[in-house]
């Protein structure tokens, strides 16, 4: 309630302003928000980048820095659009181009799709189109139903109907377009997973959702682009209205090629952007998702500053628990689990609901030995209660996190005293056609990493960590310890596959999820989960033996396991199954010292609903 009421003060407030103020506040909050050096500012420079490699460095930063300014601008102008009066909004608007077009269209009898790109201002050509279309529209809703409820009341006196982004809305507004009317869409945000395909977008293959031409086309509804932008008079707006074909054999004028219509969506767009790209969002991360094979376009970043801080923090304090004896690492590590757990925040929320959806883990334990070392609370044997294994859990990954600085900084006779080869005959056997690990988060990954970086050849399989700083420290131990980092892409496994080839060794994560299109549902405790089908790929390509390696945390130092595993290599499915089915054997043998904070089923197959 309170934050309901400080949100609808500071948006009354705000938007009782004046309009042209309200842009200067803006210009001035764009201003932080560009020398913050924040995400905001490193994702609007490198969408410009590839957009417009045409442009002159120093021209792309120019329209990086305008464009931020913008985005400052619209965020300050939404608190008019939602709390002004409607004239007032209306009176805003000075102009407008391309409707004739549209009427014609409606007089003709058929409904018109509004596609409203996130250029100029989206939120106040609503006021227009609901007061003269009656527009059905579509949103996302608010992720708290406080807000949620309170941005709808503000937006429901546009004269717009606010339909959610689920099946009941696109059958609202089907519904709307058969009865001859009108509906808006933001069509240049990646759709659900399931749902799009890609097509170019400033020449880049781009998510694109294919509602939009299914429904014109089912509908003979007439399509147009609109937007609203700013003109160089403060506190004015200019709406644009433009045709765009989407039937199946519609041309492109420019060349009088056939272009398949999320192409011709996606050019509409394109064309409407270039003509003010200032005034276009483009802090949104609209090249995220690749199409499987390709690599990454963002990747985290700090500024220069805050990096710099974050990385001699954990400087100091990966030295501080090096030099620490392992025993009082765990007990710091035990508190620190135990924090985890009495906070109960996104750990502790995902240790607990992974291990409720892991329905085969309590009927598939064997009746061994499970006590944790240290000082943890025990855990049942017997089906290990919930609340214990997630208690049990919590700690162990407070003390696999105070265990980096032993495991990066360590000198390497201390590190061999630790670490104990309990399982590794057929591993250090030698495999000349190269051997395939994967090293899941259970004990202590990082110590199993460096063991093995001391066995030849080694690269891998990398995904960049979120946290810029970490991660940049993460690939100056690699680089220290002489292991070669691939990335997730097509590029990234031809890397894995010559280090194979010369009968070195490649590292693997399991269990972290890939992209959609470049992995397999299989189950993992019963549960289905998305797992990357590189593995398949490099066990196919290379015929190497595969094995997974675990350091399991002893009260003194570590008990190394690298058990090679078996697979049947009919299908990559049935590969993968065959893998995760000892995974699981594996992880039962201490399922403590598992990881289960990981969001290992953050992507659902479709239909599914969502864990977390």
């Amino acid at each position: 309630m309170l934050i309901r009421i400080l949100y609808q003060s500071l948006l009354t407030l705000t938007g009782a302003l004046p309009l042209t103020m309200q842009q200067r506040l803006g210009s001035l909050l764009g201003w932080l928000i560009w020398i913050s050096r924040g995400r905001m500012y490193e994702v609007t420079r490198e969408n410009i980048d590839i957009a417009f490699p045409e442009l002159t460095e120093a021209d792309r930063l120019r329209l990086a820095r305008s464009s931020v300014i913008n985005t400052g601008k619209t965020i300050t102008e939404t608190a008019f659009a939602w709390t002004a009066k409607p004239q007032r909004c209306l009176d805003a608007i000075v102009e407008v181009s391309g409707e004739d077009s549209v009427r014609q269209a409606r007089a003709a009898g058929r409904g018109i799709i509004f596609v409203m790109p996130h250029l100029g201002n989206w939120e106040l050509i609503n006021h227009y189109l609901g007061k003269h279309y009656g527009l059905t529209h579509m949103f996302q809703p608010n992720k708290s139903p406080t807000l949620n409820r309170l941005i709808q009341s503000w937006r429901s006196r546009t004269g717009t109907q606010f339909v959610p982004d689920n099946l009941q809305g696109i059958r609202a507004q089907i519904r709307t377009l058969r009865n001859r009317g009108c509906i808006g869409t933001m069509p240049d945000q990646e759709p659900d997973v399931f749902t799009g395909e890609f097509a170019r977008f400033f020449g880049i293959q781009s998510l694109t959702s294919e509602l939009i031409p299914r429904i014109a086309v089912q509908t003979d509804a007439a399509v147009f682009t609109a937007t609203c932008i700013r003109t160089p008079e403060p506190g004015r707006f200019r709406i644009d209205f433009v045709p765009l074909s989407l039937a199946e054999d519609g041309l492109q004028a420019e060349t009088g090629t056939v272009l398949p219509p999320l192409e011709r969506l996606n050019l509409g767009i394109e064309a409407m952007v270039r003509a003010t790209p200032a005034q276009y969002l483009w802090s949104y991360k609209r090249f995220r998702t690749r199409p499987a094979g390709e690599p990454e376009i963002y990747y985290p970043r700090e500024s220069p500053l805050k990096n710099a801080l974050t990385r001699t923090v954990l400087f100091v304090t990966l030295h501080l628990l090096a030099l620490l004896p392992l025993p009082r690492v765990h007990r710091l590590g035990y508190f620190a689990g135990t924090l985890l757990r009495l906070r109960k925040g996104r750990k502790y929320q995902t240790t607990v609901k992974n291990l409720r959806v892991c329905h085969d883990l309590s009927a598939a334990t064997p009746a061994t030995e499970t006590s944790i070392q240290s000082g943890n609370s025990p855990v049942s044997s017997s089906g290990h209660r919930l609340a214990d294994l997630v208690t049990a859990s919590l700690h162990e990954t407070g003390k696999t996190l105070l265990e980096t600085g032993f495991a990066w900084k360590a000198g390497n006779r201390r590190f061999n005293r630790a670490v104990y080869e309990i399982s590794c005959q057929t591993y250090l056997q030698g495999q000349p056609r190269g051997a395939i690990i994967l090293i899941p988060p259970q004990g202590n990954r990082e110590v199993m990493i460096r063991y093995l970086a001391g066995h030849g050849l080694t690269t891998e399989y990398y995904h960049p960590d979120d946290n810029p700083s970490l991660n940049l420290m993460i690939r100056q131990q690699r680089n220290g310890w002489g292991i070669g980092l691939a990335p997730h892409s097509d590029q990234g496994i031809e890397i894995c596959l010559t280090t194979l080839k010369k009968g070195g060794q490649v590292l693997l994560c399991p269990d972290q999820q890939p992209r959609l299109r470049g992995g397999a549902f299989v189950p993992f405790f019963g549960c289905l989960g998305l797992t990357t089908l590189a593995l398949p790929q490099l066990l196919a390509s290379s015929g190497s033996q595969l094995f997974m390696a675990t350091a399991i945390r002893t009260p003194t130092g570590f008990d190394l396991h690298i058990d090679p595993l078996t697979y049947r290599s009919s299908t990559p499915e049935s590969m993968l199954t065959d893998i995760n089915q000892q995974f699981a054997q594996i992880i039962l043998r201490h399922p403590e010292q598992y990881r289960w904070s990981d969001k290992r089923f953050n992507i659902r197959p479709q239909g599914e609903p969502r864990i977390y």
